[in-house]
């Protein structure tokens, strides 16, 4: 999301299960802040993966999504998160970027 410079502040999994053992679960979730920030979106995927699967039936789908694109520019801040650590996680996830850009995805 940093490299198309787009935030999100609604997120969804889908989780499908090995032969059809069990039926598929999903949740969505809609932050407090709209970011793209990988720090905030991962604590959120990984509190909705935790909520809504069912961890003893072999899993053989996992759909992630970012709803309520909007551009980079609609970025909201929180009280709750210093925005110097936003802007450093930014930086880094650029510099990931630039490198994988340069030296390839496996960089």
């Amino acid at each position: 999301m940093v490299a198309a410079h787009v935030v999100s502040n609604n997120l969804s999994l889908y989780v499908g299960y090995s032969n059809d053992a069990f039926p598929s679960t999903g949740a969505s979730t809609t932050l407090q802040v709209t970011t793209n920030s990988y720090r905030i979106l991962m604590d959120a995927f990984t509190k909705l993966y935790l909520k809504s699967t069912v961890r003893n039936i072999p899993i053989r789908r996992v759909g992630l999504s970012a709803n309520s694109v909007q551009d980079e520019c609609f970025e909201q801040y929180s009280f709750f998160v210093d925005p110097e650590v936003m802007e450093k996680d930014r930086m880094i996830t650029q510099s990931v970027n630039q490198i994988k850009a340069r030296y390839g995805k496996n960089a």
